[in-house]
């Protein structure tokens, strides 16, 4: 191999109609906008036809999947969801494909993040393409008055649409077509408006599905 060149481990996956190159997140560059540069590096982007990567030159096939084990208690792994396009070099996390999402946990058996355990069979979907990553204002200014005037205060937006939850839902659903019959919704719909937008989401989704049993 090219002394210049450095060896990245990926998994191009399959997910219904699309394709995706899968990649750990250990093997990226911590700062945002080198990685972002390592991704399109992987896809050739930008290049329409995508000649000297691993895009297919189509949004169906210039998907890409960032998975690692979660830092979230009660989840096994988490996902991010990438959109690379291939006329420009811009990578796009702000959207999510259920295609892709549905591949990721056949890829984390495959890199062991998920242990298998006979006679058990529980997927945990946690999504990090919405909510409150993405929320409109954020930021950290210091307080202007009351008892911490002065003092640095962080701030984020909890914001949920009913396209995003359905989106989500219906990846849980398909999942549970799958498995046991069942799909388990957290929320916290006793506090938060954005949990109970979340809760009729579920509720909506689940009635198409008259098989499963949503908890």
């Amino acid at each position: 191999m090219d002394p210049e060149m450095e060896m990245l481990r990926c998994t191009i996956v399959r997910g219904g109609t699309s394709k995706g190159v899968f990649i750990m997140m250990n093997e990226y560059p911590k700062e945002r906008t080198k990685r972002d540069a390592v991704i399109l590096a992987v896809y050739g982007s930008p290049d329409v036809r995508h000649i000297d990567g691993l895009g297919g030159a189509d949004v169906l096939t210039s998907k890409h999947a960032i998975v690692s084990p979660s830092s979230q208690p009660g989840a096994d792994v988490d996902y991010t969801f990438a959109q690379v396009s291939f006329d420009s070099a811009f990578v796009d996390y702000h959207a999510n494909c259920g295609n892709i999402s549905s591949a990721v946990g056949p890829f984390a058996i495959d890199e062991g993040l998920v242990e298998m355990v006979r006679g058990l069979d529980i997927l945990i979907v946690r999504d990090l393409n919405g909510d409150i990553y993405f929320g409109q204002p954020r930021g950290a200014r210091s307080a202007p008055d009351g008892e911490f005037a002065g003092a640095r205060r962080g701030f984020d937006t909890m914001r949920y649409s009913e396209p995003e939850i359905v989106r989500i839902a219906h990846v849980a659903f398909k999942a549970g077509r799958e498995r046991k019959k069942k799909v388990c919704s957290v929320d916290k719909a006793s506090v938060l408006e954005t949990s109970q937008v979340w809760r009729d989401g579920i509720i909506q989704v689940g009635a198409a599905y008259a098989k499963l049993r949503t908890i």
